[in-house]
């Protein structure tokens, strides 16, 4: 079992390059009584802040939610998610943990909505299997030939209008919207949020080198994405999802953040979605 010194290291990786990852790192790590999904049951979710997206592209809460999984025996973390077809639920790589990987996610990952159903019961889904992972080398995705993608088939149908997946990368001067909870770190309450970040004019700066790299980051945000934010669905301004929180990256100096990273759904090396890979990425 991890302590929240040792959580926070292992998630604070790359210091000379200010990057971090961006699920949240401040780990359950009391012994569960109940699985994953029983647990998952007992947040207090908070979604007064999300009724439409930064471009008012109204929001159906069914699509919208949190995942619990095992980081180990005893220990679990919190990520954002998002339902792209009934079953499927479209998540950071890195929230798919070592230990779902290895032992599979069934019993070890839950994924709850924001609706609620009969007796006013949390709409909450076990996971059946781990359908793609991004291969995870480390928890840096620093440069823009990482990937940073999950898909679940979830167990039960969690909505009958899932978000639609564009694969026509980013464009410019584009308005697009995370949409992530944000984590009470000293309790079980989550607030989720309509972010709003804008892409830069030019697509060869520095940091934005092709708006159809694998890895995009963004500087010009109305609140850089956080702990507990990976995994949230980006949507362009026609309302899809374009992309996956995956990190953030710190000012070398002041060590705040100052750049949101989210992976590119353009540059998926196959084709999970229904579309195919944009020819173009890199």
């Amino acid at each position: 079992m991890r302590n929240l010194i040792q959580q926070t290291l292992l998630c604070v990786v790359f210091i000379t390059l200010g990057a971090g990852c961006a699920k949240n790192e401040f780990e359950i790590t009391y012994k569960m009584n109940h699985d994953v999904a029983t647990d998952l049951s007992q947040f207090e979710m908070d979604d007064h802040l999300l009724s439409q997206d930064a471009n008012g592209n109204k929001l159906d809460k069914k699509n919208l939610g949190i995942l619990l999984f095992m980081e180990a025996p005893g220990s679990t973390s919190q990520c954002s998610g998002s339902m792209v077809g009934n079953r499927l639920l479209l998540t950071a790589g890195h929230c798919a943990s070592s230990y779902v990987r290895k032992y599979g996610c069934a019993g070890n990952l839950a994924f709850r909505n924001l609706t609620y159903g009969a007796g006013g019961q949390p709409n909450i889904s076990n996971c059946r299997r781990l359908v793609y992972a991004s291969p995870v080398k480390d928890e840096s995705y620093v440069n823009s030939a990482t990937q940073d993608i999950a898909l679940f088939e979830l167990e039960n149908a969690m909505t009958d209008s899932p978000f639609l997946i564009s694969r026509d990368g980013f464009k410019e001067n584009e308005v697009v919207s995370p949409l992530v909870f944000q984590p009470d770190h000293y309790s079980r309450k989550v607030t989720f949020e309509a972010l709003k970040c804008k892409t830069p004019p030019a697509l060869l700066s520095q940091f934005f080198p092709s708006a159809i790299s694998n890895m995009l980051f963004f500087s010009e945000c109305d609140k850089y994405v956080d702990h507990g934010n990976s995994g949230g669905a980006v949507l362009g301004a026609d309302g899809k999802v374009n992309s996956v929180v995956s990190m953030f990256q710190l000012n070398k100096i002041t060590r705040i953040r100052n750049r949101s990273g989210f992976s590119n759904l353009a540059c998926i090396n196959a084709n999970l979605v229904g579309t195919e890979k944009n020819p173009a990425c890199l």
